[in-house]
């Protein structure tokens, strides 16, 4: 070996230290809140900290899909991304699926299907879910443990209440319905009160539109508050009836009518239950878009607003005597 290639072997190296950057220097713990106050809206944030830097997009794994907006175009997409990443980086806990063009028939079914295998799949750390669709089915054949927040838009499959329905949301505490319309016979609270077992709050919102279903509603809450029925005679199945007579209602249902109620019928429910409360009904006419429904849920993930957060000019307090 040469003297000069023994003295190469022997002397320090004088290339420089590789030195983490500011970024990598701060607490895994202090990104971690970083994170999580950043991806509050419909995905675009978590996608972009992904090109931030190698260390930004490994540390972020965990928050990118914490709050996602889908609809039915990239449900199936979406899901197969989901299905190919480690349980700990595929943590949605907020989630908003819409179906803007589907009505019915074949193409209902596939987006139902592409649903479910999404929430399947997500159903671990899900804890808000909002669905605006033509048709929601709220009994479904798997759980979601824990799913604390429920907003469902359009018509309800109400299933008739048996033994086989399963308690799909046991932690669920606040259900809304919005748009709410359909022409069932009966059996709604029945059904809530048997796949959410520890539901506190329930809100309908009455459809502007569509609000044939005012009279069933009230029927069951009068059933289910104990109060005379009043006109117009709503008849109600003897199953439906049965288990509204011993079901406890839960804590607090608000009820936001039509425009176009301008009966009592609300009034004198409110007025005998005192965990019933009535909104004012409200405009505009037409039932909440996909568009809207998804600004307000984005507001919500964000903790700017909440359809829950009720103030007293909300409040209808006109007394049935002088209602007009």
């Amino acid at each position: 070996m040469s003297r000069r290639t023994s003295r190469r072997l022997t002397q320090p190296s004088m290339q420089p230290r590789a030195t983490r950057s500011p970024l990598e220097r701060l607490p895994a713990e202090i990104w971690g809140i970083v994170f999580s106050l950043a991806c509050v809206d419909d995905g675009y944030t978590g996608r972009s900290l992904s090109e931030v830097s190698r260390y930004i997009n490994e540390a972020s794994k965990s928050y990118k899909y914490q709050c996602i907006a889908v609809d039915h175009r990239n449900l199936r997409h979406f899901t197969a991304v989901l299905k190919k990443l480690p349980a700990d980086t595929r943590r949605v806990q907020h989630l908003f699926i819409s179906s803007i063009e589907i009505r019915s028939g074949r193409e209902a079914k596939f987006f139902e299907a592409d649903k479910n295998r999404l929430l399947i799949t997500v159903a671990p750390t899900l804890r808000s879910l909002e669905v605006h669709s033509r048709m929601a089915y709220l009994a479904l054949k798997f759980s979601l443990p824990s799913l604390l927040d429920l907003t469902v838009h359009g018509i309800i499959h109400v299933n008739i209440v048996t033994a086989h329905i399963l308690a799909c949301y046991p932690s669920l505490q606040r259900m809304h319905w919005a748009s709410a319309s359909t022409t069932f016979s009966g059996g709604l609270l029945p059904l809530i009160h048997k796949t959410a077992p520890a539901l506190t709050h329930l809100r309908i919102t009455i459809s502007n539109r569509h609000y044939d279903i005012t009279a069933v509603v009230c029927r069951e809450l009068e059933i289910a508050c104990g109060l005379p029925r009043t006109p117009p005679y709503i008849p109600i199945p003897q199953s439906s009836k049965r288990l509204l007579e011993t079901m406890t209602l839960m804590p607090q249902v608000i009820v936001q009518p039509s425009v176009w109620d301008t009966s009592d019928v609300w009034r004198r429910i409110r007025d005998g239950n005192n965990t019933f409360r009535l909104l004012k009904s409200t405009y505009p006419l037409a039932d909440v878009s996909a568009y809207t429904a998804k600004s307000s849920w984005l507001a919500m993930c964000a903790g700017t607003s909440d359809c829950w957060d009720i103030h007293d000019e909300d409040l209808d307090t006109e007394s049935r005597s002088t209602a007009g």
